[in-house]
């Protein structure tokens, strides 16, 4: 395992495990543009795996992932299917990829649906992003639900909505799954990535690296929509 406060620390760790304990495999927990960490391991020859999908030359990369442009789609078909016509995408780093097909996918759907884009970035701390937030709504009142992307953020946003004192109840989706989901109040609809699984996949495929030239360059696994309370389906009294 290497750490360090700062991504120098991090490069001068990795050095110091491939040069004196003769570490010859990583395994990546997280994708992200312009990483020199992936290109220290790719100058070294060092065997490594992915846990996301490359930034680039996914071909040539052996990673492990979901398929999260399909995963924004669905969600954002779901929020479509429970009568939302008007559906926000919140992130907060666009640097990571994962954020980046998860907004794709969100993308794709609402061009699909022929429905307006609304996106918000909120990179500031968590007791910074009331402002931003109230102005995004004040621009767009019709927005009726908002796709976070993941469930930290979605767990920021709800404490803030709370406090804005909203007309209607505002429907929110995140993603992982994670214990924010099942503290939130109302409990939050997530994306299950299901990281057990996705875990396993990395340590296999790290593996068969040292045992067989030929390994798998990628593998995905599968997502889940997880419904509970975050979201209120507009289509319930339609046809009365």
């Amino acid at each position: 395992m290497a750490t360090g406060e700062s991504v120098t620390d991090l490069v001068r760790s990795i050095t110091m495990m491939t040069a004196q304990n003769k570490i010859e495999k990583f395994i990546l927990l997280y994708s992200q543009k312009n990483d020199p960490i992936l290109d220290f391991l790719a100058q070294s020859n060092a065997k490594y795996v992915l846990l996301g999908k490359p930034a680039k030359d996914s071909w040539n990369v052996c990673y492990v992932d979901n398929d999260n442009i399909l995963a924004g789609s669905d969600v954002t078909s779901y929020l479509v299917k429970k009568g939302h016509r008007h559906i926000g995408f919140l992130y907060d780093d666009f640097s990571q990829v994962v954020q980046g097909d998860r907004y794709l996918g969100y993308q794709r759907a609402v061009i699909q649906e022929g429905l307006n884009e609304y996106h918000l970035g909120l990179s500031e701390p968590a007791d910074a992003i009331g402002p931003p937030l109230r102005t995004f709504l004040k621009k767009h009142p019709q927005i009726t639900a908002m796709i976070a992307t993941d469930d930290l953020l979605a767990l920021q946003v709800q404490r803030q909505l709370a406090q804005l004192h909203l007309p209607q109840a505002m429907s929110l989706v995140g993603f992982n799954n994670s214990i924010f989901a099942k503290v939130a109040q109302p409990q939050l609809t997530s994306v299950e990535v299901f990281p057990v699984a996705l875990g396993e996949a990395v340590a296999k495929m790290i593996v068969n690296l040292s045992q067989q030239q030929n390994a798998p360059n990628n593998m995905i696994t599968p997502h889940q929509i997880i419904e509970r309370d975050s979201v209120v389906d507009l289509t319930i009294g339609e046809a009365n």
